[in-house]
């Protein structure tokens, strides 16, 4: 029989993106697929990602709980589902998964299903009860060593915060690293440079000035972070913030003093943290008070790839456009690195959503028309741009102001019709179009490669 099979591929660490590991992984399932007389379609490669390590993640109900994410992996899943893939191999079974619930899904996937999964180590057979029975006891056994590792790592961090000692691969802004004869850090000492330019910060705040006027001021003489960017006024927040300064190590949420010599005073810092959290300055979207979010859209679009909410994000180079990111993209929590423009955006929404305030079916009435009872039970708008490489970015998005009482369509088209589908290449061209600065690179963190000769899945 030849079977059209998946490989699944995965290291937790690789930092230096090398990828020798996956590779190797990669030519000992090939092996066994030729063994067996199955033809590789696919290869899912999670390099340097974790299957145990957890992020939090916001669930349907708005719930918020603490899980593993792996895009590539529930990418993979999704496949087998379709019947995109006859079956999968990947190299053992704790590459797969460390979690029982990751496991459930594969059983499921060769129960309900039929496709067959295999490891090249032999220890994932899940076509019989006793393979099922052998893989929930393994993966147990890799959650209690995974759980054992972790708590053994908190210890010795908490132990190193109680000592007052460094914990970072690079030295707070203000401070640069002391390290021993091996390379190893030790503490931290001012930078001859930087520190003056966090005092001069808190001068200029303490009696009255503004974030922005000083990243105006430091980005037109030329300074630039720790990175080599330009100064933003949240990396500035967080140099300002950092209880670094103020010689203090935090571990889950308390302080213990360090070793390094502070930049400010304590008293300075808790005015200037008191200063910078008073919400009356937090800008202001629909609604009235403070917090209710500074653009029109905020807390309302959302990645097409995870689900969760995006955030406002300027990009293109760190020339200044300004557009909505999947907040999860920086930490690994999602593949999806599409930027949408946010004016455009904005100004398409609510054309569309003014456009349909003026429709007669929602002119006020004695009588609710069957008209104006079925726009109300429509959903929000569901807007869909598309990257070069296929993946596809959606978003809910409608106006706070209106929220279910309208549904914002495409421009001139009549509620209901398609999601409008908007190619990067037309981006700026109209208010309707939506920006993909990065359409050729949607996936930073976790990779997926079609084998030579095949038909990538997400163009099928």
């Amino acid at each position: 029989m030849n079977e059209r099979t998946a490989i699944y591929v995965r290291i937790s660490s690789d930092r230096d993106d090398r990828m020798v590991g996956v590779e190797r992984q990669e030519q000992d399932c090939r092996e066994l697929a030729a063994d067996l007389g199955w033809t590789v379609t696919h290869v899912y490669v999670d390099n340097d990602t974790s299957a145990w390590r957890k992020t939090t993640v916001e669930l349907p109900d708005g719930s918020k709980v603490r899980r593993n994410v792996r895009p590539v992996f529930e990418q993979m899943l999704t496949a087998l589902r379709r019947g995109e893939h006859d079956g999968l191999i990947a190299y053992d079974l704790d590459r797969v998964a460390r979690e029982p619930r990751d496991l459930e899904n594969l059983i499921e996937i060769a129960e309900q299903f039929g496709r067959a999964i295999k490891s090249s180590t032999g220890n994932m057979q899940l076509d019989t009860d006793h393979g099922i029975y052998s893989a929930r006891g393994e993966v147990a056994h890799a959650n209690k060593s995974s759980r054992d590792t972790s708590r053994r790592v908190k210890r010795a961090a908490k132990q190193r915060a109680q000592e007052g000692k460094y914990h970072g691969a690079g030295a707070a802004f203000g401070y640069e690293l002391v390290k021993d004869e091996d390379g190893k850090v030790l503490t931290l000492r001012e930078h001859p440079e930087h520190a003056a330019m966090l005092r001069d910060a808190y001068a200029h705040l303490l009696s009255g000035g503004s974030l922005n006027s000083i990243v105006k001021r430091w980005n037109e003489e030329g300074r630039k972070t720790n990175r080599g960017n330009a100064w933003r006024s949240s990396p500035l927040k967080r140099a300002l913030m950092t209880p670094t300064i103020i010689a203090m190590r935090e571990y889950d949420g308390q302080l213990y003093p360090a070793d390094w010599p502070a930049l400010v005073s304590k008293d300075d810092w808790d005015k200037l943290r008191t200063l910078l959290s008073d919400p009356a300055r937090t800008g202001k979207g629909f609604g009235e008070g403070p917090g209710k979010g500074k653009y029109v859209l905020s807390g309302l679009v959302r990645c097409g790839g995870c689900g969760r909410s995006m955030v406002a994000s300027v990009y293109s180079g760190g020339r200044g456009t300004r557009g909505w990111v999947c907040a999860m993209s920086r930490t690994k929590g999602c593949t999806n690195s599409s930027r949408i423009a946010r004016e455009p955006l904005e100004t398409w929404v609510v054309e569309g959503a003014l456009a349909r305030l003026d429709t007669p079916a929602l002119e006020p009435d004695e009588q609710v028309s069957d008209e104006h009872v079925a726009l109300r039970a429509q959903p929000s708008t569901r807007i869909t741009t598309r990257c070069d490489d296929s993946r596809t970015t959606t978003m809910t998005a409608c106006s706070t102001a209106i929220r279910r009482d309208t549904f914002v369509s495409a421009s001139g088209s009549p509620a209901g019709s398609p999601p409008t589908r908007l190619n990067s290449s037309t981006r700026h061209a109209h208010p309707s179009s939506l920006v993909s600065s990065r359409s050729s690179n949607c996936a930073p963190t976790g990779r997926t490669r079609p084998s030579p000769g095949a038909t990538p899945s997400s163009a099928r």
